[in-house]
């Protein structure tokens, strides 16, 4: 773990709600049963009375067995304890009663024991759905992920169900097939972005088995891992059983794609505060509570509450409990999982019938100087929720490609959408992908369905650029072209942007030679539009060396009504089907590439597309873009950069002083006329035009 100058306290509250409506789990309050104002309560009167339950039980668990490595690891001698399971390196599981892990921990190759880590699926409810931009015109040219593998790691899947079983490859089971539903939308949110794509199925439960499929992956050399789930049980600081085996993964040319997760509002990060004394965490002052949901709603479902600290070696202790505030009543306390000397980790599982719910967190021994980390799955939100660094493993290690969800119904960054950076403040969100995915008769959501619709635009960028492209190459397209939304540049909610299948496509097409060609590249805007009107673009472009393709790639800020390409010619020719790899245009810009076989020395390429404005008058448009000649030279499109929305250009006189050409005249330009017609450099009648100008405004 990343060491800090104070230990970390971790608590991830995980809630796994059945699949009923959020009003069917969390009604609201009655006025009988409203929570008590203030929220300063009494610490739990026994911890280690019956009165307060626990997790702990006789029936057999899974466990992870670690060896001190793989060659010491006895798995006969393990086979006397239970059943042993998925192996992988120095991680082996076994199934068994507690009462016999301690008899296991002495073993002398054993390093450590603890409950296996579950993985969760990163999908939510969400309105709405979704295609990704530019996927169709790019099947149409031929490139739909031919030649390339994915591999698919998920909790299972139905490899016969219509949407995917002509493109499954092979399956492997490292554990028992659970629900079918979310691997098999996952998979197909692959299919749907990349048509011809090979699919590798790999059902997991554990982190172990996660591990395995790695591996699995790594021996059947596939081109792209998606995982759209995580596991919550691990910090999330980049250092944990997961780290070795996607960097390992990504070390050997395979790109690991997976899910940010959608715990934004279901978050919350602080350092431990007990200015009372009390032993109990006070989550804001004189608060010792927080409710989930939320404060006007009661809750009811399977529970599981998670809570980690960066112990560094002290002996902090912390116990974490559910809490009813109208009963002023303690229902349940954590169990240990993880007892390391730089790591501790506590859970809670269980079912809660209908009634208000809080967290409490109680400080049990030794140092109290952590930071505490809450995340709720299932429920909607947590009380009071603190967005940054709720993404999860293993999405907060670095060499993991990242996804968060974009809603293109709003175009804006989905609100459960995880955000980064992770605990060891490395910025691990990369990308965006589109989420609310029509696959098989339903609509797919989450950062679960924007990981996948990811994969398959690397997918089909690995098709386009041919056997020799590589992950990191695959991951600096998908970030180098994406679109940026939100914050201006980089952040840590979006990343680079929402994912350009047209643009990464076209930067990687395969080139037929590695040219330094050098090229010209203008664009010419025509007059102001109308809101919601139409301006047309024409870009030029003069190649310079012929034998390298052509991609042109333009971006609009702010997005605008639409666009759409009218032609694109090569030397006054209109090109062909054949001659172009990519062509479209969208809300966010329009991306054109150009095989090489089309092209000589010399030869002139123009691009005229329509653009609607946006429907707000004085708008301001920049369009922005580079023209690239094979993967080494890129030039900035020179030439017009703007156009503005306009009630109505203004001509004449009363033109020439709308200087800001938002077709109105100002305060400030009807000053400029009036001082130029004082100097007598404009005659009464043009100084009346705007006037006049200026009156119907």
């Amino acid at each position: 773990m990343n060491s800090l100058s104070r230990s970390r306290l971790a608590l991830v509250v995980v809630v796994v709600v059945v699949a009923v409506s959020v009003a069917a789990v969390a009604p609201v309050l009655s006025q009988e049963a409203e929570r008590p104002e203030n929220a300063n309560i009494s610490p739990p009167a026994d911890t280690t009375t019956s009165a307060v339950e626990t997790e702990v039980s006789d029936e057999s668990q899974q466990y992870t067995v670690v060896a001190t490595n793989s060659t010491a690891m006895d798995i006969e001698e393990l086979e006397a304890y239970g059943t042993v399971g998925t192996q992988v390196e120095t991680q082996v599981e076994l199934t068994t009663t507690p009462d016999q892990i301690s008899a296991v921990r002495n073993l002398s190759w054993v390093s450590e024991v603890h409950l296996a880590q579950s993985a969760e699926p990163a999908d939510v409810s969400g309105p709405g759905a979704a295609d990704t931009l530019g996927v169709s015109g790019l099947h149409e040219q031929g490139i739909t992920g031919d030649n390339v593998t994915v591999g698919v790691i998920d909790g299972g899947f139905d490899p016969t169900d219509p949407a995917i079983a002509e493109n499954v490859a092979n399956t492997e089971q490292f554990a028992a097939t659970g629900s079918t539903d979310h691997g098999t939308n996952a998979a197909a949110t692959v299919v749907k972005t990349a048509p011809d794509a090979q699919l590798s199925l790999a059902t997991i439960q554990t982190a172990t088995d996660f591990a395995a499929a790695l591996q699995y992956f790594r021996e059947q050399d596939v081109d792209v891992v998606v995982a759209p789930l995580s596991f919550p049980g691990f910090d999330d600081d980049g250092d944990h059983p997961l780290t070795d085996d996607v960097d390992q993964t990504r070390a050997d040319g395979i790109l690991v794609i997976n899910s940010a997760g959608n715990d934004r509002q279901r978050h919350w990060q602080g350092e431990y505060t007990d200015t009372d004394g009390d032993g109990l965490h006070e989550f804001d002052p004189a608060d010792e509570t927080a409710c989930v949901p939320n404060c006007e709603t009661v809750f009811s479902g399977s529970l599981q509450v998670n809570l980690h600290w960066d112990a560094d070696g002290d002996d902090s202790s912390y116990r974490v409990y559910l809490y009813n505030p109208v009963r002023e009543e303690y229902l349940v306390g954590s169990t240990t999982i993880i007892s390391e000397p730089d790591e501790r980790f506590e859970r809670i599982r269980t079912n809660v019938p209908q009634q208000p719910i809080d967290l409490v967190v109680q400080h049990t021994g030794g140092p109290a100087d952590d930071e505490l980390e809450i995340t709720v799955f299932g429920a909607p939100t947590i009380e009071d929720p603190v967005a940054r660094s709720s993404v999860k493993p293993p999405a907060d290690v670095p060499s993991v490609v990242s996804v968060a969800a974009y809603r293109r119904d709003n175009e804006q960054i989905a609100s459960y959408s995880s955000v980064g950076p992770n605990d060891a403040e490395e910025d691990v969100v990369d990308v965006a992908g589109y989420t609310n995915v029509e696959v098989r008769n339903t609509v797919f959501t989450g950062t679960s369905a924007a990981a996948p619709q990811v994969a398959g635009v690397a997918a089909l960028a690995a098709d386009a650029g041919g056997p020799d492209v590589t992950a990191d190459t695959l991951a600096s397209a998908l970030d180098t072209t994406a679109v940026d939304v939100g914050p201006s540049g980089r952040d840590t909610e979006s990343g680079a942007g929402v994912v350009n299948a047209t643009a990464v496509t076209a930067q990687l097409t395969e080139n037929t030679t590695d040219s330094d060609a050098t090229f010209q590249a203008t664009r010419a805007i025509g007059e102001n539009p109308t809101p919601g009107g139409n301006v047309t673009v024409t870009t030029d472009v003069t190649v310079g060396n012929g034998s390298a393709n052509l991609g042109v790639s333009e971006s609009f800020t702010p997005t605008v009504g639409g666009a759409e390409i009218e032609a694109v010619r090569i030397d006054g020719e209109p090109a062909t089907p054949t001659d172009l790899t990519a062509s479209a245009a969208d809300e966010t810009g329009v991306t054109t590439a150009i095989r090489a076989t089309a092209l000589s020395d010399g030869t002139n390429v123009t691009i005229t597309y329509q653009v609607t404005a946006p429907e707000t008058n004085g708008t301001a448009v920049t369009i922005a873009g580079t023209a690239t000649n094979g993967p080494d030279t890129t030039i900035e499109i020179g030439g017009d950069t703007e156009f503005r929305t306009v009630t109505s250009p203004l001509d004449g006189t009363a033109g020439r002083y709308d200087t800001d050409g938002d077709g109105s005249i100002t305060a400030a330009e009807l000053g400029d006329a009036v001082t130029a017609y004082g100097q007598n450099n404009l005659s009464a009648a043009e100084l009346g035009d705007v006037v006049t100008a200026y009156g119907q405004s």
